[in-house]
């Protein structure tokens, strides 16, 4: 919980003498030294690294310590890439840096050494460094500090943007005895020593949520925004601990909410009793809303400050809660930052007698304090709240040791909708064929003896240019029943929602080496499904006895991932092998993360546990023996075969890394302007909409912003979404407002076409050639899509899409559309397929099913991919060449930044807007 005074202070609160203090970073961020422009203070990791360069830089607001003795002070890093190499903490005598803007080109000089450490080559476990005399040393200030070392063997630990486990310091205070852990806050916070008078205070609540009228049973306490409106019902609710002031005299205070949605309506604070809490209230079991507060008009702007007096009502409740509900009759809606928001979050600034007004300029910025007492997370302790965890029982143990097998002939693999069965049938470990030419083969990947999954990775190790996976579909099925794509990670159904989980997937896969090379290569692929884990929503194969729960069946094995393969051309008459591999020689390996009652657990595949399987093309007769496969089990992705995965994950096929083989050519004179402004449209006929890989031509016949179809069931529709008039595009993101149960948007495909020259899946985004590797850019891509509401509700909802390029950008790659005079390389005219959505269809408007493929060559990753802005849509983008395998260290904590990341970051795009605004219509302006 929030605004738990000994949890988590903020910048202007003093810290109580005698408690133990958990500060996290106000910035940190890592450089890379080969990307000297590149900035990655969104970053889930800190990274420190000498081959290729990575520099950490951690910055900590110590201005509450000021006046306080310092017993001591640690460091704490979670460890999500351990080493075994030294590491060095310097100081930094600039704080003006932020980490929104940090690179490697900017960067401030390091100073003196703090100290070194190892943190040994374990990971998904915390490491401690002694800073105590530092920080004693800035205690009132600001303490930055920098890690580098000459070790080639990486180390990453989550950043404060992770979603549990943030880097933090731990700080003891006199008069307190050494704590034995990160202190978990305690729910009881009437032991907390009350404050000096004089403290301006800043205080988050306790619980917020809103409820909805139409919909009385949902709950919306994890809901980043809360929501007060008229038409449909929004009433907001806020729930503040005063316990801790009993006997202050309060002079100010103010509660100031972040807009998101601006409204010209007024809106009234009532006072409501304290019996609720954000994780369970509904518009059904709401308390009875009392005496008005006061009311507050917040006006039609968005993305600024409302401010509210209420220093009557909180000296009136002083040492108690203050409870108040939002209510309206205005149809014209707002919304403000609740407590779950990443940032700006709703507070009550409180002043005490003793101190001076704060300025109007302290106040306007972002509030970075009080940000949910994140202690609870950041324990090595699973418990995610200070209450005790539900009588969960702890899963079974499995009946065998689980297994992962390739399944090389699909067709005995099967889903029925209609019982929500998965059956898996002979598992073939090899398959032939008898192309010649380049193609594609389909191959399942298969769980076997599971209990509770919640997450799962693989590493592939494979000769890259005989047989090379290009990517996976986590979800291969449909179920017509709730129009979503289905695999075994998501198969049960949620008993809250009625509807499978959505699932998030991840796959780094190196670019297709020379042909005739035999270059042996590693992939990680893995998946998860998001939001809270529970042991009825954590599938399992075969079921317990009894069961978790009765609303799916995979008894015979659970289809993972369908993943296609590429069989490159002339690889006749030899096994081609797919090896799974363990952590040895290239960690991280296969393994699952599974749920164990309490959080997540993460279990390691041996080898013994992991069925490789072969494909042979049979172009003669008989076909040799099968010992002429070049790809040994334990094959390291380079020659390097260090502890570090850092050589593995490195996606470019160039063989040496001298920066003169990369230097980009002179820029040339700023381009023109663009003739138009730049432009959006959606086409809803894509018939006209093509591309020519003879001539890498890409052409947008007309658009057409409406279409037709005579279809009363559920169904899909594809648009594609157009560029006009754009200049130099690294990236892209655009919002859909929509009725969600009427027509949806279910997924995008980035890359859309085919360039059967390079293998590779070809959209606007990476449609030029890059003159270096003479292949497309690898695409980034994410989608925060809200679940399908329930039929008839006529829910307003908003998604975001987007995607972006990958690594450095320059003007050649960067495509325009038209192609500037003259054109930055010879690959023009550009034009634009960006993306496919396809949506769901009530009442006959479009339609539905869903389609959450994977496409080769693209990832998922943060969605602001241009402007890079904070979205968290899917929290699987924050690396870089060298970092391209540490998409899968996300998979391997299960609820780690592959998928906690996304339930939080999905719902934080989960905000209604206006709701006379959400729609799709022409009349809008909209294209």
């Amino acid at each position: 919980m929030a605004g738990l005074f000994a949890a988590h202070l903020g910048p202007t609160e003093a810290a109580p003498a005698g408690s133990p203090l958990t500060l996290t970073p106000t910035d940190d961020t890592y450089v890379a030294g080969e990307l000297p422009a590149n900035n990655y203070g969104a970053a889930a990791d800190v990274v420190g690294d000498a081959s290729p360069v990575r520099e950490g830089y951690l910055k900590f607001d110590l201005g509450t310590l000021l006046g306080q003795g310092i017993v001591s002070a640690k460091l704490r890093m979670w460890v999500t890439n351990g080493s075994g190499g030294t590491f060095t903490l310097k100081s930094v005598g600039d704080s003006s840096w932020t980490e929104g803007s940090l690179n490697y080109g900017n960067a401030p000089a390091k100073g003196a050494v703090i100290t070194t450490f190892t943190p040994g080559t374990a990971f998904s476990t915390w490491t401690e460094v002694d800073v105590t005399s530092a920080v004693a040393s800035k205690t009132g200030g600001l303490f930055s500090i920098s890690m580098d070392t000459s070790s080639s063997d990486g180390f990453n630990f989550s950043s404060e943007e992770a979603p549990s486990d943030q880097v933090h310091l731990l700080v003891e205070l006199s008069g307190t005895s050494a704590p034995t852990g990160t202190p978990t806050p305690s729910a009881a916070a009437t032991s907390t020593p009350s404050p000096a008078p004089g403290n301006e205070l800043t205080l988050t609540p306790v619980d917020d949520a809103y409820v909805s009228g139409d919909l009385p049973s949902n709950n919306y306490g994890s809901a980043v925004d809360v929501i007060s409106d008229g038409s449909p019902v929004r009433d907001g609710y806020l729930k503040f601990n005063l316990q801790w002031l009993a006997g202050q005299t309060v002079t100010s205070a103010k509660l100031r909410m972040w807009i998101t949605n601006g409204s010209g309506g007024t809106f009234s604070l009532k006072s409501i009793p304290d019996s609720w809490s954000e994780g369970s209230i509904s518009a059904g079991d709401a308390p009875p809303r009392g005496a008005v507060i006061t009311t507050f008009s917040p006006g039609g702007v968005i993305n600024n400050w409302a401010e509210v007096n209420l220093t009557s009502a909180v000296a009136s409740k002083l040492g108690t809660f203050l409870s108040m509900a939002i209510d309206t009759p205005s149809s014209d809606g707002y919304n403000f930052s609740s407590e779950e928001a990443a940032s700006n979050r709703v507070h009550l600034l409180i002043q005490l007698a003793g101190t001076t007004g704060p300025t109007p300029t302290a106040t306007a910025s972002p509030i970075g304090t009080p940000t949910p007492a994140a202690t609870a997370t950041r324990t090595p302790s699973p418990t995610p709240t200070a209450t005790p965890p539900t009588a969960t029982p702890t899963p079974a143990p499995p009946a065998g040791p689980e297994s992962f097998w390739l399944d090389m002939v699909t067709t005995g693999n099967t889903y029925d909708d209609t019982t929500n069965t998965m059956t898996v049938g002979s598992i073939e470990n090899s398959s032939t064929g008898a192309q010649t030419s380049t193609h594609t083969h389909q191959v399942d990947l298969i769980a076997k003896n599971v209990r509770d999954l919640v997450g799962w990775q693989v590493r592939l190790n494979y000769i890259g240019d005989q047989m090379r996976p290009l990517g996976q579909n986590v979800v291969p099925f449909t179920d017509n029943n709730t129009s979503q794509s289905v695999g075994f990670t998501n198969l049960p159904i949620d008993q809250t929602t009625r509807m499978h989980r959505d699932v998030t997937a991840a796959a780094g896969i190196p670019v297709t080496p020379p042909d005739g090379s035999n270059t042996e290569q590693t992939a990680l692929l893995g998946a998860t499904y998001n939001f809270a884990p529970d042991t009825a929503a954590s599938p399992d194969t075969p079921a317990k006895a009894p069961p978790d729960d009765n609303s799916y069946s995979a008894p015979s094995g659970g289809i993972l991932s369908r993943i296609t393969l590429q069989v490159v051309g002339n690889e006749c008459d030899h096994p081609l092998l797919i090896d799974l591999d363990d952590y040895s020689p290239n960690p991280p390996g296969s393994n699952i993360v599974v749920f164990d009652g309490i959080g997540t657990t993460t279990i390691r595949l041996l080898e013994s546990q992991l069925h490789d399987a072969t494909h042979t093309e049979v172009c003669s007769s008989p076909p040799p023996a099968a010992t002429s496969c070049a790809c040994t089990p334990t094959a390291p992705a380079s020659p390097a075969a260090t502890a570090s995965a850092t050589a593995t994950r490195t996606p470019s096929p160039t063989p040496t890394r001298t920066p003169s083989t990369i230097t980009p050519t002179p820029s040339p004179a700023p381009p023109p302007p663009v003739t138009g402004l730049e432009s959006f449209w959606l086409d809803m006929v894509t018939t006209g909409t093509n591309y020519n890989d003879t001539t890498n031509t890409m052409t947008v016949g007309s658009i057409e912003n409406t279409s037709t179809g005579a279809q009363a069931s559920t169904h899909t529709h594809q648009v594609d979404l157009i560029a006009k008039n754009v200049r130099d595009l690294v990236g892209w993101q655009v919002r859909l407002n929509y009725i969600g149960d009427q027509m949806r948007p279910l997924g995008q495909n980035v890359a859309p076409f085919v360039d059967s020259n390079s293998m590779q899946s070809v959209g606007f985004t990476n449609l030029p050639i890059d003159q270096t590797t003479l292949i497309h850019r690898e695409m980034l891509a994410a989608a925060g899509i809200p679940a399908a509401p329930l039929d008839g509700s006529n829910t307003e909802q908003s998604a975001l899409l987007g995607g972006n390029y990958y690594r450095a950008p320059s003007a050649a790659v960067s495509p325009d559309t038209p192609a500037k005079v003259p054109p930055d390389d010879n690959c023009d005219p550009y034009f634009v397929r960006l993306h496919t959505d396809r949506y769901s269809d009530r009442d006959c408007h479009a339609d539905a099913a869903t389609d959450r493929h994977s496409y080769p060559h693209s990832r998922h990753s943060d969605a602001d991919a241009a402007s890079g802005q904070r979205h968290r849509l899917l929290g699987l983008g924050d690396y870089d060449e060298h970092d391209r395998g540490e998409l899968a260290d996300g998979l391997e904590a299960g609820r780690n930044r592959c998928g906690r990341r996304l339930g939080r970051l999905a719902r934080t795009e989960r905000r209604l807007g206006n709701r006379r605004s959400l729609r799709l219509d022409s009349d809008n302006g909209d294209h």
